[in-house]
Parts: structure tokens; C-alpha cells; sequence
């Protein structure tokens, strides 16, 4: 993302960016959209996968701390916004407000 908007920065194009999050919550899923899309997993986010995999409540609690750690991140370096992707579970979405200080804003 931030290559991204370096790029663009550079070649004098000065636009709004949105950086989009697909919280994880279930090890098998993450899989069948990488196997998809054919992204790379980060190290990171292997780590937890292999760690909190076996177990949904917990993947689901490392998926939204890992969720809010990024949007903290990105927020930090200058992102415009942030649109959640947090497939139809609105719980998601409102622990990782919290965790951020987020609101959210409908359009």
C-alpha cells in the first residue's frame, strides 16, 4: 500500500486512498482465498494462522487483533480510509472499531 501511494505520490498524482482489510476469522478461508488470488501470506500472519488455526474463537480474536493492529498502521502512515470487508459479520467490524477508535461513515 504505501509503495503504492509512494508511486503515485512520485509521478504527481494526488488522490485519496482507501486501504481495504479482510479481517481473517477462519484459517480454512484465508486459504481458499489465497489458493484463488494466488497471494502470499505474510510471515506474520502465518505465524498466527499456524498458531490460533486449530481453533475458530481464537483465530477469530488473533484475526481482529491483527485487523486493528494493520488499520492503526495504516491510519498512522497518512491512509485516507479504511473499508472493512468483514463478510456479513457485523460483530467484526464493531470490536474492531473499538479497538481502533474508528467510526464509520455511511455513504
Amino acid at each position: 500500500m504505501y509503495r503504492y501511494r509512494d508511486n503515485l505520490s512520485s509521478e504527481g498524482i494526488e488522490l485519496p486512498l482507501s486501504a481495504g482489510i479482510m479481517p481473517m476469522f477462519k484459517k480454512r478461508l484465508v486459504n481458499k482465498i489465497v489458493s484463488m488470488c494466488g497471494a502470499a501470506i505474510p510471515a506474520k500472519l502465518q505465524n498466527i494462522m499456524d498458531r490460533y488455526g486449530d481453533n475458530d474463537k481464537d483465530m477469530q480474536k488473533a484475526g481482529i487483533d491483527y485487523a486493528s493492529s494493520q488499520i492503526s498502521e495504516l491510519l498512522e502512515q497518512g491512509v485516507d480510509g479504511i473499508h472493512l470487508y468483514t463478510m456479513n459479520k457485523s460483530n467484526l467490524a464493531k470490536k474492531i472499531f473499538k479497538n481502533t477508535g474508528l467510526t464509520f461513515r455511511l455513504k
